[in-house]
């Protein structure tokens, strides 16, 4: 009997823990108490597939921060060889145009959402990038290095893709 009481005992503690083994996974924890979530990703990817696949978790990142009741803070800063995938002059475009017209739609959406785009203007001159061959809706800055100082200086959260 004390047997049978124990395995009824456990079995129904099992059943009530059942909801949280199956809960679905979230960030509550790490985002309790935030109104604001204010994040600067440094993006310096130089293949588009690549780089359309973080645009989209990025996207991804935002709408599941607003699901969360929070504001959402978000910059986007191309560096590097990036800035030649935001560029409308690149010769690889003639390669795989379906890819690329897919990278300067997700580019459209993120603007759309409220996400700042930058271009660093130190690796645009590196590359030989003019200001009116970046895409639609990516703005040149100075040099992303100072922009990353100021943003992180006021709260910002610094997310590399390399």
């Amino acid at each position: 009997m004390k047997r049978l009481m124990l395995f009824l005992a456990t079995f129904a503690l099992l059943l009530s823990a059942t909801p949280t083994l199956c809960a679905q996974p979230d960030d509550a924890l790490a985002m309790s108490g935030l109104k604001e979530a204010k994040a600067i990703y440094d993006v310096a990817v130089g293949e588009p597939q690549k780089l359309l696949l973080y645009l989209q978790v990025i996207g991804q990142a935002h709408e599941s921060v607003k699901a969360q009741g929070i504001e959402p803070d978000f910059i986007i800063s191309f560096i590097s060889g990036s800035v030649l995938l935001v560029s409308n002059d690149h010769a690889k475009q003639q390669e795989n145009p379906e890819l690329w017209q897919k990278l300067s739609q997700e580019l459209t959406k993120l603007k759309g959402m409220g996400m700042r785009l930058e271009a660093c203007a130190v690796a645009t001159e590196l590359f030989g990038i003019k200001q009116e061959q970046l895409m639609p809706g990516v703005e040149l800055i100075g040099n992303s290095f100072v922009s990353f100082i100021g943003y992180q200086s006021k709260g910002y959260a610094m997310i590399p893709i390399m």
